[in-house]
């Protein structure tokens, strides 16, 4: 089994019809093989994306794989629900005289909050 490493271009390359797309569309098809991305990659492209979901690119093609609005949105606000209870959870455990566990709870509720706001 080979597995194939895409940095944020290769990702663009999926949802923007460029030179090079047709070679990782085919990439895609191999389905005995594993793909990779790093976690910047992954950040990098959410950046690039919401920029021209803004701008209202029309160049993006959303029904090429598995990205579309409503898959976002839902991430989103998955990740914004566990962050507000971890920071309920926070709260109750401040008041109960925990702080150690608050602190984590409050340090886990901040970085979801942040990964929301990515998407």
């Amino acid at each position: 089994m080979v597995t194939f490493y895409f940095d944020t271009s290769a990702i663009v390359k999926r949802y923007r019809k460029e030179v090079g797309s047709d070679i990782l569309d085919k990439i895609f098809e191999f389905k005995e093989h594993g793909l990779a991305v790093s976690f910047w990659s992954l950040l990098e492209f959410t950046v690039a994306f919401s920029a021209k979901m803004r701008r209202k690119d029309r160049s993006i093609d959303l029904q090429q794989g598995v990205v579309s609005l409503d898959y976002w949105t839902r991430e989103a606000s998955r990740w914004l629900q566990d962050a507000l209870e971890d920071l309920n959870v926070a709260k109750i455990l401040l008041e109960s005289g925990h702080c150690s566990s608050s602190c984590f709870h409050s340090q886990q509720a901040a970085e979801k909050a942040v990964k929301a706001s990515l998407y």
